[in-house]
């Protein structure tokens, strides 16, 4: 049979085993790939449901936000992008982050649910910073850190605000402030440097002397030196010659030349010695000081040298040294003796020289003529010690005479004493005095009753009144206030509108600023008694105020009025009520003129003998002693009146008196509160 017509026959079908294998492999597969994407849906599931959604923001250091594009890294398990955001389970996890032109990060990132944003900010990498000066060569800084030479090339410069400085000698120095990029970004900067020197020629005689500028060596003279505007320092050294040292001042772009400086020749040293030691020097009697001495003298010149020691013959050497030479003296001192003759009264005193006793108080005595101490002494009198140098060749002849006791005590008292608030108090040794007056003086008033006071005690009394100021020191507040529209309050004028317990509470004050006893006893605010033995200031006693005010000399007569015995005071005497206070008090002295209406500052008229001043006239004066109208006759020593009242003793006129009777010395009055015309003064026992 041809091809074209072969018969198709049909043979049975048997299954071929490799082909069934295949399909049931392939149906397995699809079943495992159904089951691995129902399980990665449900771990998707899983973690989406369990994840936490976070955002990573990434800055510059300084907050801005970064231009260059980051990459971001996490790992330690598993983070999905989203969008902006990450989702990523709670755990612990290390994120890099990389951008172009700063330092990589990388850090520890905890993820927690509580936490949805996480910051970070990178650091740029340092720039490129170029610079060039004119003049060049100047050393530049960032901040403190020194970055090159000019012209500096691509110098490495972290980025940042930062003080450029650039110095070169001879020049200002520049400052400014400049900004650097940092990421690898390069920078140029040109910089001008101003001049700052000038050309300085210097000459020396002789030449060729060291020349130091500011303590370093800058050549030899002949020079001609560029140096640095400001105060320079030169000095010019030479063998054989002083060191000259002075100061130019160099301006900048100003040529110099100073005056060729003349060099002394060095000076010699002497080293001079004595025995003994401890000796005068003189060089051509002018001090050096004490032996053993090295000295610089002026070379190639004849000079004397002499030495002088208590006690010894004085030493002397001539010398002449050249420049620059060192010599060494020693010159033995001859002891010297002198006279001293002593006649001392008592007669029977002991001598002591030098703690050695002596056979006679009376002696003549050849002694070194160095310092003795000669000391005298008798039982019942004042020890005297002197220090005595004999003089060799002469005789010296000394007389003493040794005080008792107790005129060796009044001699050591201080003729005057200040306190702590300047107030100057005199040292009074009264008398016995009369108080009152006789019922013959006119004017006499029945309280003046004649009494003799024996006044043994020495004291001491404020040569003026307690003023305004002093007072307030005291009593902040307090006021003298006006009198007819006058002031009473300037500070130099009396205080006034005191009471008398105000004016002993003052007294307790001033003694407590000066470290003394109060005399006062004050309770509650209250004057309750007083201690007049104690230290402290007080109120003088009636008697003491008397005595100061009237007792001249034991040759004169007690005074009767502040001026004397006269019935008017010599003009400007004191102030008392005189013309011009006519329309402000009830009497006044016609035709006197004090120039005051109303008080007037203290010492403003002449004091008294004692060199006390007002106690007649200006102000009247609160004294010590409690007031009595007829105290008697016989008046224990030192009395200080009543031992209670009511009223304390008023004495002295002020300026409101102008009648005769109120002016006298004798005059009393009596109050216990303040007025216009009454004021105080302190005073106080010698308690040495």
């Amino acid at each position: 049979m041809t091809a074209e017509h072969s018969t198709i026959v049909a043979k049975p079908y048997s299954p071929n085993a490799r082909a069934g294998l295949m399909h049931r492999f392939k149906s397995s597969l699809g079943v495992l790939a159904l089951v691995l994407l129902a399980l990665a849906i449900l771990l998707s599931g899983w973690f989406l449901f369990t994840a936490v959604r976070i955002e990573i923001l990434v800055r510059e250091q300084d907050g801005a936000p970064l231009e260059a594009p980051t990459e971001i890294d996490i790992s330690g398990g598993l983070s999905l992008p989203l969008a902006n955001l990450r989702l990523m389970r709670a755990g612990e996890y290390e994120i890099s982050i990389q951008s172009q032109g700063y330092f990589e990060l990388r850090e520890r990132l905890l993820v927690d649910e509580s936490t949805s944003t996480f910051e970070f900010q990178l650091e740029r990498r340092p720039g490129r910073l170029s610079i060039t000066s004119s003049p060049s060569g100047a050393s530049v800084y960032l901040n403190d850190t020194s970055i090159g030479t000019t012209p500096v090339a691509q110098a490495e410069a972290p980025a940042g605000t930062w003080q450029l400085s650039a110095n070169l000698p001879l020049h200002k120095p520049v400052e400014q402030s400049i900004d650097i990029e940092g990421r690898g970004a390069h920078q140029s900067l040109a910089l001008d440097l101003e001049a700052n020197f000038a050309r300085i020629e210097l000459t020396s005689n002789p030449s060729n002397a060291q020349l130091l500028i500011d303590q370093v060596l800058r050549g030899q003279t002949p020079a001609s030196l560029d140096l640095e505007a400001g105060t320079r320092r030169i000095t010019l050294q030479k063998d054989g010659y002083a060191s000259h040292t002075f100061d130019l001042e160099v301006v900048a772009g100003i040529a110099q030349s100073p005056p060729t400086i003349d060099l002394d020749k060095a000076s010699a040293r002497l080293t001079v010695d004595s025995t003994p030691s401890g000796a005068v020097v003189l060089i051509d009697g002018a001090y050096q000081g004490i032996t053993p001495i090295t000295l610089s003298l002026a070379p190639e010149r004849t000079q004397t040298v002499r030495l002088r020691k208590t006690g010894f013959e004085e030493g002397e050497r001539t010398i002449r040294l050249q420049a620059g030479a060192s010599e060494r003296i020693r010159i033995e001192l001859t002891q010297a003796v002198g006279e001293v003759i002593v006649s001392v009264w008592p007669q029977d005193a002991t001598l002591l020289v030098d703690g050695q006793a002596q056979p006679s108080a009376n002696a003549r005595l050849e002694l070194s003529t160095k310092p003795h101490r000669f000391e005298f002494r008798r039982p019942g009198y004042e020890s005297e010690i002197r220090d005595i140098t004999p003089r060799a060749g002469f005789s010296q002849r000394f007389n003493v005479r040794l005080m008792s006791l107790e005129d060796a005590r009044l001699a050591r008292l201080k003729p005057e004493i200040m306190t702590s608030a300047k107030q100057t108090l005199v040292l009074l040794n009264p008398t016995p005095i009369e108080l009152g007056a006789s019922r013959r003086e006119a004017g006499r008033r029945a309280n003046e009753v004649l009494r003799t006071a024996p006044l043994t005690r020495e004291f001491y009394l404020a040569t003026h009144e307690v003023t305004n100021a002093e007072f307030r020191a005291f009593a902040p507040g307090h006021r003298s206030g006006a009198h007819a529209g006058h002031s009473l309050d300037g500070d130099t004028h009396p205080v006034a509108r005191v009471s008398w317990a105000e004016a002993a509470r003052y007294c307790n004050y001033l003694s407590e600023q000066d470290g003394l006893e109060p005399v006062y006893v004050v309770r509650g605010g209250r004057v309750e008694g007083a201690d007049i033995e104690r230290s402290g200031y007080r109120l003088p006693s009636e008697a003491e105020w008397a005595w100061a005010a009237r007792f001249v000399d034991d040759t004169q007569p007690l005074l009767r009025m502040p001026w004397g015995h006269t019935p008017k005071p010599p003009e400007r005497h004191g102030n008392y009520a005189d013309t011009s206070a006519t329309y402000v008090v009830s009497r006044v002295l016609f035709g006197y003129q004090d120039n005051f209406i109303v008080s007037a500052p203290i010492g403003s008229f002449p004091p008294n003998v004692h060199g006390i001043f007002d106690l007649g006239g200006n102000i009247a004066e609160w004294v010590h002693d409690f007031y009595e109208q007829s105290p008697a006759r016989e008046q224990p020593p030192d009395p200080t009146g009543p031992a209670q009242g009511e009223y304390h003793v008023i004495r002295g006129s002020s300026w409101m008196h102008g009648s005769m009777s109120d002016l006298r010395l004798s005059y009393r009055d009596y109050g216990s509160d303040g007025r216009a015309d009454l004021g105080f003064r302190i005073a106080k026992y010698v308690t040495e």
